[in-house]
Formats: structure tokens, sequence, C-alpha cells
């Protein structure tokens, strides 16, 4: 072999690197290009499905608002939905859910332009706990106490984490209207107390008690302090005898530093007598041609939740942001 032949294998050799190099290259940049195509089409594709699930879940809120749940599959049955009634909520052991089927709707896909099916799950569930809410110093929550137009007279619990190892007291209030009829007027009244009244017997009696099976473990959080709410004392103290309307239970924090929040659950003592307060509804989007399939395709899930009491009173929400004992 002489020199000049040994130099032409080398160049050789060194070209066929090279090519080698420039194809790995070219092959991972098709790649790229096919995978940021293909993400690009998913996204299209989820964008489509959660406009699906978001129109479907705003479209079953504004049917249901804050009827009885029991009132659902009726309801729903005018959008063509099947509903599964009486599920059980796992967690509370309650018979509070419901599980609804859309029918199948066909719709082209923007990319592709190809048929796609989908279908939407949608579940309801009324929960009457409260769990892991966070409130302002000067924000309050309000409580429906009725079910069936029957007050709630068990235990209501009221857990929490001080913030910042701050002091928090809590104000109750239970709302209520006398219908003077011969004066053709309604007026409001607030029957309220304190935690700060724990100690005085003659103010708040047999009605608030400080809780001492602590700390309790709900939703995966340790809740090291707690007060308990003896709501047939309180409905007795408040209206007696007498055939006044109650419209609602205020719970708000008192917490010394401005501008501080609480995290806090509420519990009651008996959870099938106690009415359901807010409503979540979960709706969950797949494509039935895709499960046909096997092939892989997006699934949105989507939720909202919202309360299941009215407002209260604007002069009430002033009159609480006062004082610790009133009767109005």
């Amino acid at each position: 072999m002489n020199k000049k032949t040994h130099v032409k294998g080398q160049i050789l050799v060194i070209i066929i690197m090279v090519l080698s190099i420039l194809s790995i290259f070219a092959l991972a940049m098709v790649s790229n290009a096919r995978k940021d195509t293909q993400e690009k089409r998913d996204n299209k594709r989820y964008e489509q499905y959660y406009a699906i699930g978001e129109k479907k879940l705003v479209e079953a809120q504004n049917l249901l608002k804050i009827k009885q749940l029991n009132q659902a599959q009726t309801l729903l049955t005018s959008l063509n939905y099947t509903c599964t009634t009486s599920l059980v909520d796992t967690q509370w052991g309650l018979t509070n859910q419901y599980r609804c089927t859309s029918p199948v709707e066909s719709f082209s896909q923007y990319e592709s332009g190809s048929i796609d099916s989908i279908q939407t799950t949608l579940e309801i569930i009324d929960q009457p706990v409260l769990e892991l809410f966070q409130l302002p110093s000067d924000g309050n929550v309000k409580l429906t106490i009725l079910k069936n137009a029957v007050p709630y007279t068990g235990l209501l619990n009221i857990y929490w984490n001080s913030p910042n190892t701050q002091t928090v007291h809590w104000e109750i209030a239970l709302d209520y209207t006398k219908d003077y009829v011969n004066y053709d007027t309604v007026r409001y009244n607030s029957f309220k107390l304190s935690t700060l009244d724990i100690t005085q017997p003659s103010t708040s009696p047999g009605i608030i008690s400080n809780l001492t099976t602590l700390p309790i473990m709900i939703g995966g959080v340790n809740f090291q302090y707690g007060i308990s709410i003896n709501m047939q004392s309180m409905v007795t103290a408040a209206i007696g005898s007498n055939n006044y309307a109650i419209t609602g239970l205020r719970i708000k924090p008192l917490i010394g530093k401005a501008n501080s929040s609480v995290s806090f659950s509420i519990v009651p003592s008996n959870l099938s007598t106690f009415p359901a307060q807010f409503r979540k509804m979960t709706a969950i989007i797949n494509s039935t041609v895709n499960l046909a399939t096997g092939t892989d395709s997006p699934t949105p899930i989507l939720n909202i939740e919202y309360p299941l009491t009215l407002p209260s009173n604007p002069l009430l929400d002033y009159v609480f942001r006062g004082g610790y004992w009133e009767q109005i």
C-alpha cells in the first residue's frame, strides 16, 4: 500500500463518519418534528375536549342551581343524560352522589379534519362537611341548618389550626326572621355568641364548649384546636317555641393580626340530619373512538364547586362585624 492509497482510505473513512453523524442529526430532527406535530395535534384536541366539558358544566350548573340533589336525574334527563342514582360517597359514607353520562357527540377535529366522538361523564356530589376551608380574619361563612324545613339540632364541631401561633376566636350567629303581618314587614334578627364568652356560662349557657379529643385528622391535616356548638341549645335560646324562620348560621374567625387567615373544617356530629352545604360537579371527557381502538387521547377533568346557601342579608353582615353578643 503506497502513501497515496493510504490517504484516500483515510478520506473515505472521514466522509463515512461525517455522513453517519449527519444522518443521526437528520433522523433526530425528523423525530422531533413529528413529536412537535403530534403534541400540537394533542393540544388542539385537548382544547376542544376542554371547551366541550366547560360548556357541559356550566349548562348543568345553570339547570340545577341549588335545587335538591334528588331532582338531578329528572332535570338532567331533559339534557339527554342517563343517571345512576344513590351512589355512596366513600369519604363520609353518605348516599349523596349522582353519576350521569351524556349521549355520544361527534365532531370534526381541528387539525386532521377526521371525525371524533366523545362522551361526558358528570359526577355530582353534595357535601355536608366543610373540609379544609380558608377564611380571612374579617370574612365569614354562611351555613344552612334546615333539612326538609327542620333545623339541625345536633352538635356542630369546628376544627382549626392557629396561623403563626396566634389565638383564634369565633363568632357564631343564628339568623332568623319575624314576620309582622299587621305591619306588612319582615324583621331580620340575629342571635350571636363568641368563643370569648365560653368562660361565662350566663352568656352562652351550654351552647359552646371546647373540644378535648384533639388533635384530629381531617382531609390529611391534623387539627390542633376545636369547639363544639350545641345547635339544639342555640336554636332554643334564639327563637324558643316561636314559629320564626331560620335563614342560616354564620361563622366568623377572629384573629389578632390583620391580613391573617385560618384553615378550618366544620363537621356535624350527625351527618344524616345535617343539610348539604356546597355542591361539587366534575366533568370527565373521553373519546369513544380512541377508547374503542386503544389509542391514547387527552382526558380533561374539570371541577366546579359552589355553595348551596343563599346570600345573607347585607345588613346582618354589617352588624356581624361588631360586638361579641347581640340579639337584634
